[in-house]
């Protein structure tokens, strides 16, 4: 499946604009530029493609830290959809208008949009910055967007960054959607899973051991990637799984 001619979706080149544009004229603050179809921003070089699990495509990074922070969300059940750059916002900060490019777009699992900044947190606690978040903010919360920061040391960390680098070998293994449902239901009808636990049922229903980590990878199983893992880490139907904080909620000082 691709999501290229996703119909009525703010970010992507070609959606349906007919509904959007009915539901702008309905409106008499129009002005409301995050709805209508948006090219990725092309103003920055583009260092390489990611080929995203949730998008089920390649999708273009312009820095190591767009990259992580890619991988890192598409590891993310609660994630539906994701987009480097999405597209560029205007705020305003001392009178001025001023035009902000988030580095991440994600839309979440109950329908949510929200913008994040994958940076180092130093350049995030810049003065500068730290005058124009706020700023940022109230302009997307006046569009119904949230406003996050995943920052650099988070996704430098160990073991975090190790498994991330690590997953994305298994993510090209494919697998027949029956035997994987059938994996599900028999982990579902347990009260709860270990990797120890995990392994004999995967050989029951002809995976390898090292498919566990491939599922985790595509998303059909949930563990903690912040936690060294062990055979005692904790296994979840992705589906289920708790949710993690998988960002950094902006909060003005």
């Amino acid at each position: 499946m691709r999501y290229e001619q996703d119909a009525g979706n703010p970010f992507i080149d070609g959606a349906d604009t007919r509904p959007l544009k009915r539901a702008r004229r309905a409106r008499a603050s129009a002005k409301d530029e995050f709805e209508r179809p948006v090219a990725f921003n092309r103003t920055k070089n583009t260092v390489g493609h990611y080929t995203s699990v949730v998008m089920q495509r390649g999708v273009p990074f312009h820095s190591a830290n767009e990259l992580a922070g890619m991988q890192w969300f598409d590891l993310q059940p609660i994630v539906s959809k994701l987009w480097p750059q999405p597209r560029t916002f205007e705020y305003e900060i001392d009178g001025e208008t001023r035009q902000y490019t988030p580095d991440i777009g994600l839309i979440l699992s109950d329908g949510s949009w929200h913008m994040i900044e994958v940076k180092p947190r130093a350049y995030a606690e810049l003065e500068e910055n730290r005058r124009r978040w706020p700023c940022i903010a109230s302009a997307l919360r006046g569009r119904k967007i949230g406003f996050a920061f995943l920052y650099e040391d988070f996704l430098k960390s160990v073991p975090l960054c190790d498994h991330l680098r690590a997953m994305q070998r298994f993510r090209v293994d494919a697998f027949s959607s029956l035997r994987v449902f059938a994996l599900l239901n028999d982990l579902d009808a347990r009260q709860s899973s270990t990797i120890q636990d995990v392994l004999p049922v995967l050989q029951d229903h002809g995976f390898e051991s090292d498919d566990l980590f491939a599922l985790v990878s595509q998303r059909h199983l949930y563990v903690d990637l912040t936690k060294p893992l062990s055979m005692t880490s904790r296994v979840w139907n992705a589906c289920r799984a708790p949710l993690p904080a998988i960002w950094e909620d902006y909060h003005a000082a």
